[in-house]
C-alpha cells in the first residue's frame, strides 16, 4: 500500500500535538507537520502505510511500546560535538576546574550532567574538554552522566562509534588521534575517555526523585520546544537537581526569564550561563 500524502491535514495535526505534548512535553506548532511526517513515515509503511493520525489512534488504543517509540522518535534532537564552542571554552578557561575544586573541598566527585544527550557527542565533548583540561588523577573525580528519552540514541551513544561525517563535525584532527580509534570504516571513542561517562533513559518531563545532585548541567537546545507549561516544569526539576551554586548551560537562544527564579543569570568568556540560587 502507498504512502499517504506527507501533509497532515491541521485537524490531524492539533490531536497529534496534544498527544505529543502529553507524554514529553514538546510542543508542535502548525509547521511542524513535515517534522512528524519524517520522524514516523517508517512507523507508517510498518504498519501498513497508514496515516500519521491513525499510527497515534493505535498508540492511544492500548500499544504502549508503539506510543514509547513514536515518541523517541519525535524527541531525538540534533547533534553534533563541540556544538557551540562557547560552553566548552567557558569550561576550558577555569570555570572546570573551579566546580572541581569545590567537589573535592566537600570530599565528593564532580558530576556532571548531560540532558537530552541525543547520540552522545554532548557528553564525549564534556569528557574530552575535562581530559585536555585537567590532570588524570583529576579526571578520576569526574563523572559525566548523558540521558536522553530515545533507546536507539543512547544505543549508538553506549556503543561510542561514530562515522566520518559525524567526526567532522566538531572533531579535529589532533583529537581525532587522541581521542578514538579506528573500527571498521568508522570510529570508536577510546576506553579512558568512556570510562569517565554513562547513560540512562529519562523522560524530562517525569523525572524520576533526586538521586543524584549534580555540579553542572547542559540542556541545550531542547527547551525551546517546549511549551511554557513545560518549560517551567523542566527548569524547576533541574533545580532540584542541581547542587547550591551549580551551573545549568542552556542553549544560545534559551533563556530562562519570565520562567523561574531558581536561578541568577551570570556571563563570563562570552557566555551567559545560570547558577542555582
Amino acid at each position: 500500500m502507498a504512502v499517504p500524502d506527507p501533509e497532515i491535514p491541521s485537524g490531524d495535526l492539533a490531536r497529534i500535538a496534544d498527544f505529543v505534548r502529553a507524554r514529553c512535553g514538546i510542543d508542535l506548532d502548525e509547521t511542524k507537520g513535515y517534522l512528524v511526517e519524517s520522524r514516523w513515515r517508517h512507523l507508517c509503511r510498518e504498519y501498513g502505510g497508514i496515516t500519521p493520525l491513525q499510527l497515534m489512534q493505535l498508540a492511544e488504543g492500548g500499544d504502549s511500546e508503539l506510543a514509547k517509540l513514536m515518541i523517541e522518535e519525535i524527541s531525538t534532537k540534533e547533534t553534533s560535538f563541540f556544538r557551540d564552542a562557547s560552553p566548552f571554552e567557558l569550561l576550558r578557561s577555569g570555570m572546570l576546574r573551579r566546580l572541581l575544586e569545590h567537589a573535592t573541598q566537600e570530599q565528593r566527585s564532580l558530576e556532571i550532567w548531560s540532558a537530552a544527550c541525543s547520540t552522545g557527542q554532548e557528553v564525549y565533548s564534556l569528557a574530552m574538554t575535562a581530559v585536555e583540561v585537567l590532570t588524570p588523577a583529576e579526571c578520576a573525580q569526574i563523572r559525566i552522566t548523558g540521558a536522553d528519552l530515545s533507546r536507539a540514541a543512547l544505543s549508538q551513544a553506549t556503543d561510542a562509534i561514530y562515522g566520518d561525517f559525524e567526526l567532522s563535525r566538531g572533531v579535529d584532527e589532533s583529537r581525532r588521534q587522541r581521542h578514538f580509534v579506528k573500527a571498521d570504516k568508522r570510529w570508536r571513542v577510546r576506553d579512558p575517555l568512556r570510562s569517565l561517562v554513562r547513560f540512562e533513559k529519562v523522560n524530562l518531563i517525569d523525572l524520576p526523585p533526586v538521586m543524584t545532585r549534580y555540579d553542572l548541567i547542559f540542556c541545550r537546545n531542547i527547551a525551546t520546544y517546549f511549551d511554557i507549561s513545560h518549560r517551567g516544569q523542566l527548569f524547576e526539576a533541574l533545580a532540584r537537581r542541581l547542587r547550591p551554586h551549580g551551573v545549568l548551560v542552556l542553549g544560545a537562544t534559551e533563556s530562562l526569564i519570565g520562567v523561574t527564579n531558581e536561578f541568577v543569570r551570570e556571563r563570563e568568556v562570552n557566555t551567559t550561563y545560570y547558577r542555582h540560587r
